[in-house]
């Protein structure tokens, strides 16, 4: 099976005040018409970090860590952009990476949560958006019958989560997700969803289809444990990290 889509590492939330005008996605930002080049995006309140895997002016491959402060309601950042080279491979032994020091100030001006205009230290500019910006959170249950939720479809390239409805029956809270497939070849969606109540975090409801058909639609039912019966104050927030969707 392959795996193709929802592997990135930061999960799918909004991390400024509720008080800022513009409240930059966490996660993997791009160019699309610069693709193997991005930027992943994350911090809590007003400080922003930002991760670049890049390339050097020869082609090497370098990490460029930038951590500063949002200003103007969100809409503006800069940081000194700090590079590094030389660390471990993937499962090797531990070495430390070394700094090869500052390029520069990065800026981006966000024009939304989800697109910005990012300038580099040479003063060239790129327009970026985040790599998921559809559905980044749902949230905010409709009613007690359970109407659905916003942000939706959710979209792994030929394949979407079409509707999420919560609903109390028999003395317990449950969720139900549609998955449609317009696929030619099977899917296996494995979506994982925090559940908190009135704020608080008391657990997940996993979706996890064996095999969805080609061209086919359905539904499936996920208990939300740790919840009223009447589902009263419940909310569903994505988890990307630990969501997934195969090819067969």
């Amino acid at each position: 099976m392959i795996k193709i889509a929802r592997v990135f590492l930061l999960t799918l939330t909004l991390f400024c005040t509720s008080a800022m005008a513009i409240n930059p996605k966490a996660g993997t930002w791009w160019n699309p018409q610069e693709s193997g080049s991005g930027y992943s995006f994350d911090g809590s309140g007003t400080t922003l970090a930002m991760l670049a895997y890049v390339y050097d002016k020869s082609g090497q491959a370098t990490w460029s860590l930038a951590t500063g402060e949002l200003t103007n309601n969100g809409a503006n950042w800069s940081a000194n952009l700090e590079n590094y080279i030389g660390g471990p491979c993937m499962g090797c032994a531990f070495r430390p990476n070394q700094a090869t020091g500052s390029t520069g100030i990065v800026s981006v001006v966000f024009t939304s949560d989800t697109t910005g205009i990012m300038t580099m230290p040479n003063g060239s500019k790129t327009a970026i958006q985040a790599f998921f910006a559809a559905g980044s959170t749902i949230g905010g249950r409709d009613d007690a019958a359970g109407q659905g939720f916003g942000g939706l479809p959710m979209q792994w390239g030929d394949t979407y989560m079409e509707k999420i409805e919560t609903s109390a029956s028999q003395g317990f809270c449950t969720a139900k997700m549609t998955f449609k497939n317009t696929a030619s070849s099977p899917r296996t969606p494995f979506l994982s969803f925090d559940v908190t109540t009135n704020g608080i975090n008391v657990g997940q409801i996993i979706f996890n289809f064996q095999s969805l058909g080609g061209g086919q639609t359905a539904s499936i039912f996920g208990a939300a444990t740790g919840v009223a019966p009447n589902c009263a104050g419940l909310s569903l927030h994505f988890n990307e990290s630990a969501s997934k969707v195969f090819a067969q």
